[in-house]
């Protein structure tokens, strides 16, 4: 055989070699995204091992959709057809999402007198940049803010740069990552430190305003971060009590007939979970006679994923965030907006979320 026939058979049988092993790779991928994700949604509720590995599947779905949407383009290229449907099913349940919420309509966002804005911003161990913060705070204009991992540094700049504007205010700096503050333009009728008392000895300041002749609450919410199963427990619990506190302000859970403590409720800040998880499906799922009273602001009106949280440092800061802090909302409220602010030298970006009462609301 000549000399350039044998490379030439060398070199198919390689590429041969390789195409099997992409194929069974490609194989491997499609299905076991598939299986993870079923299993996800079956075995998402409740504090067992499975429920939070079900949790780190659904948060890092997406990035999962995006590596098979790379092995779907190279199954194309080598006409590997069947394996290339199956990869498009994978890319269809854990991408096709965003390109759905691209595509809904939205309305353009509105900021008038009609609108209750809220900022809420994890200040990253009190470490955020005051400029970057107070010129987005500044543009925003909020007339509620609300700040997590609030320590001494900050509460001296809340003293010297806002307070001026927003002169009621509950805080408390603290030297962990619990600490918190709400700063507010409208007087405070009353607050409360936390909406697990006797549980966790931690803030989770819940404060009640009056907004055009209605009261509503806004509680400044920052649970437990997911990093190991003891704490994956108590964050569950964290957000079983912040959805009980809210079913009992919005109306009694007997669904007896005494009039609601408040007409609307916000909770913002930052809930170390994306929304769609089964972490947070008991805020998603609560119902007050018969109907939904929760919705998360960014999901239901936003074209966006809004990620808020990711590695700040390359190359892992090329990659796509998750979205941790969101703005949960109840009552006779709907939202106006939901944007995500900029880079202000914390692992998270600020959020904000305007609201208005629905026309039909009392």
């Amino acid at each position: 055989m000549p000399e350039a026939q044998a490379d030439k058979v060398e070199t198919e049988s390689i590429l041969a070699w390789l195409g099997r092993i992409f194929t069974s790779f490609g194989w491997l991928a499609a299905i076991g995204l598939l299986a993870a994700l079923a299993l996800a949604r079956l075995v998402d509720g409740g504090p067992t091992p499975l429920a939070f590995l079900a949790l780190l599947v659904q948060t890092f779905a997406f990035h999962a959709g995006l590596g098979i949407t790379v092995v779907l383009l190279a199954a194309i290229a080598m006409r590997r057809w069947k394996l290339g449907f199956v990869l498009l099913l994978g890319v269809l349940v854990t991408v096709g999402p965003l390109g759905l919420r691209s595509i809904r309509s939205v309305a353009p966002p509105i900021d008038d007198a009609q609108t209750l804005t809220v900022i809420s911003c994890n200040l990253g161990y009190d470490q955020a940049n005051p400029n970057r913060l107070i010129a987005w705070i500044d543009e925003v204009d909020p007339d509620v803010i609300v700040l997590q991992e609030y320590g001494t540094r900050w509460a001296e700049i809340v003293r010297t740069r806002l307070r001026d504007r927003y002169p009621h205010m509950v805080e408390e700096p603290r030297p962990d990552a619990f600490g918190q503050a709400t700063l507010s333009r409208m007087p405070l009728s009353q607050h409360l430190r936390n909406v697990w008392p006797g549980y966790w000895d931690i803030p989770s300041i819940r404060a009640t305003l009056e907004f055009e002749g209605l009261l509503v609450d806004v509680t400044n919410v920052h649970v437990y971060p997911p990093i190991s199963f003891a704490w994956f427990e108590m964050q569950r619990e964290q957000i079983w009590k912040l959805r009980l506190d809210a079913r009992s302000r919005l109306g009694e859970t007997d669904y007896s007939s005494r009039r609601r403590d408040v007409a609307g409720t916000i909770l913002i800040g930052d809930f170390n979970g994306p929304w769609r998880t089964g972490q947070l499906r008991p805020l998603r799922q609560e119902t007050l006679h018969g109907y939904e009273i929760l919705w998360e602001a960014h999901d239901k009106i936003s074209r966006s994923r809004g990620a808020t949280w990711g590695p700040t440092r390359r190359p892992l800061s090329l990659a796509p965030g998750i979205r941790l802090d969101h703005a949960v909302y109840g009552g006779d409220l709907e939202p106006v907006f939901s944007v995500v602010g900029p880079d202000v030298g914390s692992d998270h970006r600020p959020i904000a979320a305007g609201f208005r009462w629905r026309i039909d609301s009392p």
